[in-house]
């Protein structure tokens, strides 16, 4: 009788991969936390149960990551077989006075703190002790776990519609996959024949047909490839030059979170003919020339990422499905209708290029290179100077443990860049945290205010619209180690 193989879970895709190593170096992290501000503390057993069952409908939560005893093969993830709730679900106390800027220093911590990659990639934080008797839920996972869109699926099993929903009982508990490096490259050397097989008897008549059209009229296939790395390198490398203002990298972080009314982006986008995505560029590119005349250096075009969702409706939650645009930010334009209007040319351009999924493409390649070769060519490879994402949330209130979110504060990684900026849009209103290096941006406050002012100048004031409130920033810690 033969022996048994171990299932040894679901491959990693070479995008998440390249991710999950990528979190072994401070410098190449990929943390993100978002911070949801409940109107009321949960109980702290209720709190932990809705945390159960989610982690029991949603694979994932229970799964670590196996990387196979072969540097050059992809990890694997697998059911935890040592699963311990305990762990991912902690509590703590924010400090006093227990306002917003004090919730914001327990983020700066979160974003540096790495995970155990010997876990499920992720942990809950629930703050008590915020004003008028609120708290704090702090989300914490690792990117290779899914993308921003992904985790707003992964995590409906958390959110709720209503403050007390009529849960069932809890579903049973996935099974564990109690399985070893070995054996993870045991079975990725067993499917290896079959997959080869399955290539070659499967795609034999297509691949033979490639070969002759090679042979015989070798134009064509040249001509698309010389288009393709022609659009990777107008999707990727836009004409322009990092801001010497931008240009100190370290390993702290200061972080601030301001919110706009989801009326007044769409009022501008109205205005203007453009995407309520167009006017968050747009509102990103003017606060970025105001910090740029406050520090006295000429606002020029600088480098300025933005992810674009490749994800269709029927692909699963987990994993990294998403395209990059890096544009060239037209700081060097006074005038905010111009702005938008640039900025509205570029991204329709760039969301057309065949090459939009270059960083999917790319990572088949990266994601197998060994540790020292992966880590030499991640520190020449050129870094926008800031990245923003934006996702559109759920336009009702949601709970969490018979707490109404109040507000909820995406904080995405700073993987080489100065900038991230994310926006989260919850029942009305976007929330907007932004994660900056330290030693790029010396002056947070100031920048906070540049970004307030910015957005001011590019949103239009309605009759009923008030102005913007001000940024909440958070207080440093650590200290600056400049490289």
């Amino acid at each position: 009788m033969a022996a048994q193989t171990r299932d040894t879970g679901s491959r990693m895709s070479p995008f998440d991969a390249l991710l999950y190593r990528g979190d072994r170096e401070p410098a190449t992290r990929s943390m993100l936390v978002a911070a949801c501000v409940l109107d009321r503390t949960p109980d702290r057993e209720t709190f932990k149960l809705a945390i159960d069952r989610a982690s029991r409908l949603v694979l994932r939560l229970r799964q670590r990551v196996v990387t196979p005893a072969l540097s050059l093969a992809l990890p694997v993830w697998n059911v935890d077989p040592d699963f311990d709730l305990d762990y991912h679900v902690r509590y703590a106390t924010v400090e006093a006075p227990g306002t917003l800027a004090n919730l914001l220093d327990q983020v700066q911590h979160e974003v540096v703190r790495p995970l155990d990659q010997y876990r499920p990639l992720w942990e809950m934080l629930l703050l008590e002790g915020l004003e008028d008797g609120r708290a704090a839920v702090l989300i914490k996972l690792s990117h290779a776990v899914s993308d921003g869109i992904g985790i707003l699926k992964l995590f409906t099993a958390l959110f709720d519609q209503q403050r007390r929903p009529p849960h069932g009982p809890l579903p049973a508990a996935p099974m564990p996959q109690d399985s070893t490096p070995e054996d993870a490259l045991e079975q990725l050397l067993r499917r290896v024949p079959v997959s080869v097989a399955r290539r070659v008897l499967g795609s034999s008549g297509s691949a033979l047909s490639f070969a002759r059209q090679i042979l015989s009229e070798p134009a064509p296939p040249l001509r698309r490839a010389r288009e393709y790395f022609a659009s990777m390198q107008r999707v990727l490398a836009p004409d322009t030059e990092p801001s010497p203002a931008l240009r100190d990298r370290s390993l702290a972080r200061r972080c601030f979170a301001f919110d706009i009314p989801l009326a007044r982006m769409k009022q501008a986008s109205r205005q203007y003919d453009v995407s309520t995505n167009d006017v968050y560029l747009a509102g990103i590119v003017a606060a970025l020339r105001r910090y740029h005349l406050e520090l006295g250096v000429p606002p020029v075009r600088l480098p300025l990422a933005i992810p674009v969702n490749l994800r269709d409706e029927d692909d699963a939650a987990a994993g990294n499905r998403f395209g990059v645009i890096v544009l060239a930010a037209p700081l060097d334009v006074a005038d905010p209708s111009q702005r938008l209007t640039m900025l509205k040319t570029q991204v329709r351009s760039g969301r057309g290029e065949p090459a939009i999924g270059a960083p999917a493409d790319l990572a088949a390649l990266f994601a197998r290179l060994p540790e020292w070769l992966r880590t030499r060519v991640a520190a020449r490879t050129p870094k926008p100077d800031v990245q923003a994402s934006n996702i559109a949330g759920s336009p009702v209130p949601i709970y969490l443990a018979g707490g109404r979110v109040e507000s909820l504060y995406a904080f995405g990684p700073l993987p080489g860049v100065a900038v991230m900026f994310a926006m989260q849009s919850l029942a009305g209103t976007c929330y907007v945290g932004v994660n900056t290096d330290a030693a790029a941006v010396t002056e947070t406050e100031l920048f906070a205010k540049c970004v307030h002012d910015g957005f001011a100048e590019t949103l239009p004031r309605s009759g009923r619209a008030g102005p913007l409130a001000a940024p909440i920033v958070a207080a440093s810690i650590g200290r600056r180690s400049r490289r």
